[in-house]
């Protein structure tokens, strides 16, 4: 069809309106349950002994915020799946991990001996941080004009998917060849070491692998994405590549040998763009599911780090779940700021290196090295895979107003991207590529380290690019200009 010719798209079936009461109701029961009866119980389970940090009221502060957003976006039921996945990181990785280990003064093993008398300045990190991303948030909210309502859409171009999934499927087989089916079944150890073995190169491996992992899940969303175009026209999508990516990102992205992270976002990138977040019902329930698989799933997966055997001990209790080394965020935040009091900033250095990632460390000998990795080895921990929050890179980076200008900028760009989502949600029943993935993957780049997320984001938003058309078309209401 020629760019410019209108055509009629379908009146999307609205589900029936709930009751006015239902999102009140749904946000009194979320906003008590996690602001209120949850660091209930998590204060019950670790009482005061005298020993602990008083920083811990700050960070119950910040469970009562972040849970009160975190239900009043829920139970609007409207697709906010950035802020929605920023206020879930928010909760558990910096306000209930906090609040259990400061009051229980247990920390995780991989960060010992850590500076008691430091979490207050670490809290006051993280709440500086919060407070410009209102800011930032705010803004965009005000900056938003009518006309808005009118903002393009990009679609995806068919011949461009077509092209693109034979480049995934080609990459796949490529990578299945170099490492072995074999490696596919191994614990995440196992398969890094026949990985690194596999390419000399750790960038090229970074990108690699970052692309037979993602790609498959934005093909998969694009795929989904131009059945509701081509139902817009009275067409009927074939479906042959959505069931081939399927099979590759249940082969490649399996919670044995994938980490975590990438195979949640997986998972939760198909689920999305089947339609698992398209009506209110839904996005609460998978909002809720977040909660609990952050907490009790996401530890538990862990098991197959080292071995396939899933006989190991897992934590005994909730509180015991929130001292393990997954939930180690303030403690660096805590390391961040004894470093910056010790020598100093970085400059910009690790900003720069996470940009230029791909710039391999032969051409740039001075690149910084990842930031849970700086961390680890001035404290003299025997272990650096450690995370480093946004928060850390950039006070580490700039202190006080980097990270305002920085957490301010975040936030705007997040309820711009959620807005764009909305857009999309007027004219088809289904999020937009970057929409179904991206979300998701916030929570990598979040926890940090940067410069460890930047091939996969890099490789989300490449591909999104490459199915999508890359000029904008118009929309109106009820009215679809469509390639």
């Amino acid at each position: 069809m020629t760019v410019g010719t209108e055509v009629s798209a379908p009146t999307v079936e609205a589900p029936p309106r709930p009751v006015a009461a239902a999102p009140a109701v749904w946000f009194s029961v979320l906003a008590v349950t996690t602001a209120g009866v949850v660091p209930a119980v998590l204060m019950a389970a670790t009482p005061i002994n005298g020993n602990q940090s008083p920083a811990w009221i700050a960070a119950l502060a910040l469970v009562v915020l972040a849970g009160v957003r975190f239900s009043w976006l829920v139970a609007q039921g409207t697709m906010r799946l950035f802020e929605i996945v920023f206020w879930l990181f928010t909760y558990v990785f910096l306000g209930l991990a906090p609040l259990s280990q400061m009051r229980s003064s247990t920390y995780p093993q991989t960060t010992p001996n850590v500076d008691t008398t430091l979490f207050p300045a670490a809290m006051a990190v993280v709440w500086v941080g919060i407070a410009a991303y209102l800011v930032g948030l705010a803004v965009a909210t005000v900056r938003r004009s009518p006309a808005d309502d009118d903002r393009r859409l990009a679609l995806v171009v068919p011949h461009r998917l077509m092209v693109f999934n034979v480049i995934v499927l080609l990459a796949c087989a490529y990578y299945l060849a170099k490492v072995g089916p074999g490696a596919l079944v191994l614990s995440r150890v196992g398969r890094a070491a026949v990985e690194s073995a596999a390419w000399s190169n750790s960038t090229i491996e970074a990108i690699i692998k970052a692309f037979v992992s993602l790609a498959p899940v934005v093909g998969f969303a694009a795929i989904m994405r131009l059945r509701h175009q081509r139902r817009s026209r009275g067409e009927i999508p074939p479906v042959v590549w959505a069931w081939v990516l399927l099979a590759l990102i249940v082969l490649i992205d399996n919670p044995i040998s994938t980490p975590r992270y990438v195979t949640g976002t997986a998972a939760l990138g198909v689920i999305v763009a089947l339609g698992g977040a398209s009506r209110p019902r839904r996005l609460r329930l998978l909002a809720v599911g977040l909660v609990v698989g952050m907490v009790l799933v996401f530890p538990l997966l862990d098991m197959f780090r080292y071995t396939t055997d899933p006989g190991q001990t897992a934590p005994q209790s909730f509180s015991d779940t929130l001292v393990t080394a997954d939930f180690d965020a303030i403690d660096q935040i805590n390391n961040t700021v004894s470093y910056v009091r010790t020598h100093g900033t970085q400059h910009g250095q690790q900003l720069l290196g996470a940009a230029f990632f791909f710039v391999p460390r032969a051409v740039w000998p001075t690149k910084a090295d990842d930031t849970g990795v700086l961390l680890a080895n001035y404290r003299g921990y025997q272990v650096t895979n450690l995370s480093a929050p946004v928060w850390t890179e950039l006070f580490i980076d700039g202190t006080w107003p980097l990270l305002v200008v920085g957490m301010g900028l975040l936030g705007y760009l997040l309820r711009r991207a959620d807005d764009a989502t909305l857009a999309g949600f007027r004219v088809f029943a289904s999020p937009g590529v970057l929409s179904a993935t991206l979300p998701f993957y916030l929570i990598i780049m979040l926890r940090g380290s940067l410069l460890q997320s930047m091939a996969g984001f890099t490789v989300l938003v490449l591909c999104s690019l490459v199915v999508v058309r890359r000029w904008p078309v118009p929309v109106a209401r009820g009215r679809l200009r469509a390639p």
